[in-house]
């Protein structure tokens, strides 16, 4: 029932459809991307895998949700998560 601080925190790893891709992740409340959790990673070649994480410290009150966004940075490939722990404590 009440307004708390929480340290949010993912751990994931990503592929490519593409070459050369730099990826930005974000940690989003409420539909809101927090900046201050962004994360970047630039992708070589096409099928490598690279593993990143990003974390923050928000408030969250009751009904508040977390998500996480992808945004690619120089194109419009897509990419995949092969694996993704998302954490709140």
């Amino acid at each position: 029932q009440k307004t708390r601080r929480f340290i949010a925190a993912c751990s994931i790893s990503i592929t490519s459809v593409s070459n050369t891709q730099v990826y930005s992740l974000y940690i989003a409340k409420n539909g809101v991307v927090l900046p201050e959790s962004r994360a970047a990673t630039r992708i070589s070649s096409n099928g490598d895998q690279q593993a990143l994480s990003i974390s923050c410290t928000l408030s969250m009150a009751p009904n508040d949700y977390i998500e996480v966004w992808v945004k690619n940075d120089n194109g419009t490939n897509t990419m995949t998560a092969q694996n993704m722990n998302l954490a709140i404590k």
